[in-house]
């Protein structure tokens, strides 16, 4: 028996159909276990890629039914139109996943009935695949002796009008290869950055979600190889079948890199704030409070349920109506008053993104991630701050209280009278003591300018002097990318940095065009001071923002250093 043979043989329609319908049936039990456990365990791992080769098992069962169904027999026509419809339903169930974990992440409220549609729409896109995909693999087995179907007999279809079959056939061909060439260009922008804007725009868009675009385009590629007539046209078929093959391995390969970017994170982390850093944190603070794993593929498709903590909405901090703004904050409280967690009632103050004019605080900033370190006892304020008047409200409009012709300065005053308002309202039970930025894009500019503005006391005119700075997290920071006028330690904070400046944990991702200067320029700036607390945990193939998908591969790996990190800093052990 030759090779061909051989691979034949194990990878017949019986054999795939047995393995996929096992496969599913795991997966559906263990995706119910899954979310009525929510407790690590490296079984989640091990769960994550039967999932995975679930999905590839399916696919592989629907490319033998392309090579192999009798379709001008009643069943093999019906079998292959079912074919078509799971393909159909694959695709919108994986839009379905990305999109209903985005929308759990941006939800303010705790209570599980606001959660309910997007959490009924996760499980119809998990399970419902996974049950057709079932039902599939038993049509196969239980068919699979049938001649009708495999075979070259059966009742004839020519009575369906041929016009009308090749209509539908040219509509499909044209919708699905306008989405092949869709992911072409979204494959080759996003990860190599060119076309600038376009390909920075689409990284910052999409690169979080490729996973799932993995699926999307190897179910496309099958429609498309199932619709042609290829022993016609060979070449179009391998074409088609090399670029949707392809486009999908360069989608999974953020995943594939998950091991390199854990390795260089850690790597980062223990060179910069010692090799012993493990055993500084408490190990039952760590088994309690802490993720297990710093990245997990069950998580990716069934999501992070949000934190229980107390969220306060659109509280107003800062009033000026000869400049017309009123400025709010929203605060995510930890429960019991913090009492016994990690964070100690430290203050984070949260500044949102947006090119330093549009952007809002709430669903324009990071609201699951802000419930998630409320849980662990840290008391957030997530802020606005006057935006400079720009084109760009045009196409995302910030809420109009916040609109001016702002200069950095005026942003950098706005944030300081945020911190006035805290040292002399007491609110909360935020401990001022024991004070965090964080922010992404120009928000970490923001927090960079505003943590080092306060830690080198030279803008006392700014900020009020008793907040105590215990760590900055910037998020792709902008610095001077602003185009605004400003001073020039505030356009450019890292110039405030000196040799007793506070730790600095930077999120960076390799394919962000922007930023990844800065942060460099960040970091060696604390070396030249002789300060070795800065550290940047590169994400490889990530885009600008793309932590704004909780569960993605981009997101938790810095999630997993930013809680130990924060814990250290709030201890004093870095």
């Amino acid at each position: 028996m030759t090779f061909k043979e051989k691979l034949e043989k194990y990878f017949s329609i019986k054999n795939v159909g047995y393995t996929s319908f096992c496969l599913n049936l795991i997966c559906i039990i263990f995706g119910i276990i899954y979310k009525s456990i929510p407790i690590y365990t490296f079984f989640w791992d091990i769960f994550g890629i039967i999932y995975l080769i679930s999905l590839f098992d399916n696919l592989l069962l629907i490319y033998l039914n392309s090579i192999k169904l009798n379709k001008s027999s009643k069943l093999g026509f019906r079998l292959n139109i079912i074919n078509y419809i799971f393909l159909i339903f694959l695709i919108l169930g994986m839009m379905g996943l990305g999109y209903s974990n985005s929308i759990i992440g941006k939800i303010y409220s705790t209570l599980i009935i606001d959660y309910l549609w997007p959490y009924l729409l996760l499980y119809f896109c998990y399970f419902g695949p996974l049950i057709f995909g079932s039902a599939i693999a038993f049509l196969n087995i239980k068919f699979f002796d049938d001649n009708e179907i495999w075979g070259s007999k059966g009742d004839n279809l020519s009575e369906i009008p041929s016009n009308f079959k090749r209509r539908l056939k040219l509509t499909f061909e044209i919708i699905f290869y306008g989405i092949l060439i869709w992911g072409i260009i979204l494959a080759y922008t996003t990860f190599s950055g060119a076309i600038e804007p376009f390909g920075w725009i689409m990284a910052m868009s999409f690169n979080h979600y490729t996973l799932f675009f993995t699926f999307i385009f190897l179910s496309t590629t099958l429609i498309l190889l199932n619709l042609g007539n290829w022993k016609y046209n060979r070449r179009k078929y391998y074409a088609t079948a090399i670029i949707g093959l392809t486009i999908s391995g360069i989608f999974m390969m953020p995943l594939c890199l998950t091991p390199f970017t854990l390795f260089n994170a850690e790597m980062s982390f223990s060179t910069t704030y010692g090799y012993d850093w493990r055993n500084k944190i408490d190990p039952i603070i760590e088994m309690n409070y802490f993720l297990t794993s710093p990245f997990s593929i069950p998580e990716y498709f069934l999501g992070i349920h949000p934190k229980e903590c107390i969220v306060i909405q659109d509280v107003l901090y800062y009033q000026n109506n000869s400049e017309g703004v009123s400025l709010y904050f929203d605060a995510y409280l930890p429960p019991n008053q913090g009492a016994g967690l990690p964070g100690k009632n430290s203050t984070i103050i949260q500044i949102h993104g947006g090119a330093w004019r549009i952007g809002d605080k709430g669903q324009g900033s990071q609201i699951q991630r802000n419930k998630y370190f409320a849980a662990q006892g840290y008391v957030i304020f997530d802020i606005q701050h006057g935006l400079n008047r720009d084109f760009l409200q045009y196409l995302a409009p910030p809420p109009s209280n916040v609109i001016g012709a702002f200069t950095i300065n005026d942003m950098i005053r706005h944030i300081g009278n945020f911190t006035h308002f805290l040292a002399n309202n007491n609110i909360y039970g935020a401990n001022l003591s024991s004070v965090f930025l964080v922010g992404g894009s120009a928000g970490g500019h923001l927090a960079m300018a505003t943590a080092l503005g306060i830690w080198s006391g030279n803008f006392s005119h700014y900020f009020n002097q008793t907040l105590k700075i215990k760590g900055l997290l910037p998020f792709y920071p902008g610095n001077g990318l602003s185009g605004l006028d400003g001073d020039q330690e505030l356009l450019y904070p890292e110039n405030l940095i000196n040799g007793t400046s506070p730790p600095c944990l930077i999120y960076q991702g390799t394919s962000d065009l922007l930023c990844p200067d800065v942060s460099r320029r960040v970091q060696n700036r604390y070396i030249e001071k002789e300060n070795r607390k800065c550290a940047i945990i590169w994400l490889p193939l990530g885009g600008h923002s793309n932590d704004v998908y909780f569960p993605g591969y981009f997101n938790v790996p810095f999630i997993y250093y930013m809680e130990r990190f924060l814990y250290l800093a709030v201890n004093d052990k870095i």
